[in-house]
């Protein structure tokens, strides 16, 4: 992992950077390049409950952002959050995840 300082090409960047397996990131604050990290274990069979019920409320979220009506509310329930959700997806998400 390397700390990337003074760099204007490079500040604030983050992402992978083609198939090298190389990755910014930001870490505290601060540009990092490291290589990308991989799990060393299974994932749990609690991890992938939690990665099922995301998935499915991701669906759920993303079907109401192709109906404007019910993407406007979601846009106004995220505007009503006092910045809780910055967006009207991510509102949508958050209901549907803690719904299920």
């Amino acid at each position: 992992m390397a700390l990337v300082v003074n760099n204007i090409i490079t500040e604030g960047l983050s992402g992978k950077i083609g198939k090298s397996g190389y990755t910014f990131k930001q870490v505290n604050g601060k540009t990092v390049f490291a290589e990308k990290s991989v799990a060393k274990t299974e994932p749990t069979p609690a991890q992938l409950e939690v990665r099922e019920k995301f998935k499915a409320a991701s669906e759920k979220a993303r079907a109401d952002m192709a109906d404007s009506t019910k993407k406007e509310e979601w846009q106004q329930a995220a505007k009503n959050s006092s910045g809780k959700y910055k967006t009207a997806l991510g509102a949508a998400i958050a209901h549907y995840f803690d719904a299920d």
